[in-house]
């Protein structure tokens, strides 16, 4: 990743930090720098009562100090402890941007309480990925979305089809592309051939067209060139991205909204793509939808059979043609 700190020289005063305006695209004040002993920074000050801002989380490795100067001045600053974790530094702070991108320039006392906000969802999210595994389930779901990821969307939209990948942060699908929406399934191909539909909303075309894209992968061994690990998966879409700093930090972003770690235990399992089948979701698909359900009925969860979906089976290279627009 590239580092927007280093050429910022430390502070020569212990009491006064080196720090510079983030780029002027972003709305708010956010400045980086370096303090003192040269550790870096990321600080945004704004007007707002004390009584307004969510309580200070703790981060491993990150220091977080809300401090008020004048009444109704808060200086929140966090900085990075060990620079091992630098790499998180900087996702984290990319995200605090983008998650305070939409106010209007200025207003860094609201800011201050959504980063705040976001902070608190960064020290659950951490502690869930450092203590809990990923189920088998999760695994391959995520292995699923990743293998379309690479093999179809990057190679034909580049670094901007991250923007595409919306499942890890609670959307109903996994990817929006244009006007359309594409839910993947995947699944071991020795399982049952039915796939899980969460909720009626799903697969509800009233939001966008719909693509489900239903996969069986195999497991293999280390040996086989066409197996992947999900570590060695991140790994070489993270090398795809390597000159693409932005695209990079929201693939990191994604991976820590999925509960993704590196951990050794991902590189047990080896697995490759036996088939993927793509059925465009219209009038008389077999599915459940919000206008079929009596009212106060909600959060229904079925199973469909892919044998009744093959009439609406269309080719990969279709797929792609209605997703992007041309052939790829």
């Amino acid at each position: 990743m590239l580092d927007p700190w280093k050429d910022i020289p430390a502070s020569i005063d212990p009491g006064i930090d080196n720090v510079r305006r983030v780029e002027m695209a972003y709305p708010l004040d956010f400045r980086r720098g370096k303090d003192f002993r040269g550790r870096y920074i990321f600080l945004l000050e704004g007007r707002v009562q004390a009584s307004e801002l969510p309580s200070v989380p703790k981060l491993s490795g990150i220091d977080i100090d809300a401090t008020f100067g004048s009444p109704g001045t808060c200086r929140l600053v966090l900085t990075l402890l060990d620079r091992a974790d630098f790499e998180l530094f900087k996702v984290l702070c990319h995200d605090l941007l983008t998650a305070t991108s939409g106010l209007a320039r200025g207003e860094n006392g609201r800011g201050l309480v959504i980063v705040l906000d976001r902070l608190g969802r960064w020290q659950e999210l951490l502690r869930r990925r450092y203590d809990q595994l990923l189920s088998t389930h999760q695994v391959i779901g995520l292995t699923g979305e990743l293998l379309f990821l690479r093999d179809h969307l990057l190679p034909s939209l580049g670094y901007i089809a991250i923007n595409t990948w919306r499942g890890p942060f609670g959307d109903e699908q996994d990817f929006v592309i244009g006007d359309w929406i594409v839910e993947v399934k995947t699944q071991l191909s020795t399982a049952d051939q039915r796939v899980q539909v969460s909720s009626e909303a799903q697969l509800d075309t009233s939001s966008g067209n719909i693509l489900l894209l239903h996969q069986t992968i195999g497991a293999s061994v280390e040996s086989n060139p066409l197996s992947a690990s999900l570590n060695s998966l991140v790994d070489e879409i993270k090398r795809e991205l390597s000159s693409h700093d932005a695209a990079l930090m929201s693939f990191e972003l994604g991976l820590a909204e999925a509960g993704y770690i590196t951990r050794p235990e991902y590189d047990v399992s080896r697995y490759m793509l036996v088939r993927r089948v793509p059925y465009v979701v219209e009038d008389g698909f077999p599915r459940i939808t919000p206008a079929m359900l009596m009212p106060g009925v909600e959060k229904v969860r079925y199973q469909i059979s892919i044998e009744a979906c093959r009439s609406f089976e269309i080719s990969m290279e279709k797929a792609m043609e209605l997703l992007i627009g041309h052939r790829t």
